[in-house]
């Protein structure tokens, strides 16, 4: 786990404490609580929003004809659960969920199928980047201030998109989407740099080697040949 969301998760705890937490809201909307004289309760979005994580495992299997499949997941002892999010998501992911999880213990399973003695999977890892600005300014659908995907692609190929998120990746810090600097990490990086010694690749693998990257044994033979063919010619 990032120390960012180590840190986060231990501020928070230190500053508030562990306190018991409301985990319904007073709203008309959203899942109802299914309890008799709680019809103006609702269960707060993000309780039960990552159960969804688990409800939808057992939903796939059921839908898909396995409906034992979902248990690789969540009770094996070897699975390895991530959860790749935003650091404002941080304090459900590490500390809510993992929360739930434990207070489900091994009631779900006997309830839910009748086994006895089994738990749920703990969250194994939980990578948190930091925030990703569009021009100094937070991303924001409502205000329709964001790069949208689908616009995107009517201009630009999806490998310039890709390449601009991964240079960029806000993962220790807060970065900004500049489209001056997307023009020109694209243009001088990934087509100018990358795209050059692409093509010098694979022009020199076609122009040697038929156009096909020989085997590790043919590949040491065929470099000694390419060597001495490349050797400078002595002048007398």
């Amino acid at each position: 786990m990032a120390d960012t969301v180590i840190g986060e998760s231990l501020r928070k705890i230190q500053a508030e404490g562990l306190k018991a937490r409301p985990i319904t809201r007073d709203l008309d909307w959203g899942i109802p609580v299914p309890v008799e004289g709680w019809n103006d309760k609702r269960l707060y979005v993000w309780f039960e929003a990552v159960i969804g994580y688990l409800s939808a495992s057992i939903e796939w299997a059921r839908i898909n004809g396995q409906p034992e499949t979902w248990k690789d997941w969540w009770t094996a002892a070897e699975a390895r659960t991530f959860y790749f999010i935003g650091k404002d998501n941080i304090f459900f992911h590490a500390a809510m969920w993992p929360a739930e999880l434990m207070g489900a213990g091994e009631e779900f399973l006997k309830i839910f199928s009748g086994e006895t003695g089994q738990t749920l999977n703990l969250p194994y890892d939980v990578p948190a980047n930091q925030f990703m600005n569009l021009e100094g300014k937070k991303i924001s659908g409502s205000r329709n201030w964001a790069v949208w995907g689908r616009d995107f692609l009517t201009r630009y190929d999806p490998d310039a998109l890709r390449y601009y998120l991964t240079v960029t990746m806000p993962e220790t810090r807060d970065s900004d989407w500049d489209w001056n600097e997307f023009y020109h990490h694209n243009n001088d990086e990934l087509v100018a740099t990358w795209g050059n010694l692409a093509n010098r690749v694979l022009s020199f693998a076609f122009r040697n080697w038929n156009g096909r990257v020989p085997l590790p044994g043919d590949l040491r033979r065929q470099t000694r040949h390419c060597w001495r063919r490349s050797k400078p010619v002595s002048r007398a």
